[in-house]
């Protein structure tokens, strides 16, 4: 059987929810490469924002890495480009 790509752009929490559960799913479907494209190997949590602007949390904690998050999911492919 010919392999079908699932391509996800965009790693942010959807993005890297998607591809694991895609990739729990799709365990035993062979055939299936899911594709996680995005430009940053992070994604910032957008409801810490305001810890960082009033300078009680600094900006590395608001960031966390997705690679890290899906780098054993043995199905899925990570891509970094910008559109």
């Amino acid at each position: 059987m010919a392999e079908k790509n699932i391509v996800i752009v965009g790693a942010g929490f959807g993005g890297v929810f998607a591809a694991k559960t895609l990739s729990k799913k799709l365990k035993s479907h062979k055939e299936y490469n899911i594709i996680l494209i995005d430009k940053h190997s992070y994604f910032t949590y957008m409801t810490e924002l305001h810890e960082v602007a009033s300078k009680r949390v600094a900006p590395k904690h608001v960031q966390d890495s997705w690679i890290k998050k899906t780098w054993n999911i043995s199905s899925t492919k990570i891509k970094m480009s910008s559109c």
